[in-house]
């Protein structure tokens, strides 16, 4: 995953069975999209190689690409 544009973010998400997913919603009526699911019980929130936020559950993965940097300065702005 890497930046489509500067400043702009992409994420993944990845599950271990079309079960998991509760709800996915493509609008025609709107640019719209909704994709709820569960990633079960949290394994681990990682952040591999300062490039990337991996959040893993037992039932899929959400990736974000994020820098160390920029999820620190977004944890600044919220405490403020």
């Amino acid at each position: 995953m890497t930046n489509q544009k500067k400043g702009e973010h992409t994420f993944s998400i990845e599950m271990g069975s079309k079960r998991s997913l509760s709800h996915v919603s493509l609008s025609d009526e709107s640019e719209g999209v909704l994709i709820k699911g569960e990633l079960g019980k949290l394994q681990k929130i990682i952040h591999e190689e300062g490039l990337m936020v991996k959040i893993i559950g037992d039932l899929g993965v959400l990736r974000i690409d994020l820098t160390e940097e920029e999820l620190g300065k977004m944890k600044r702005e919220v405490k403020k």
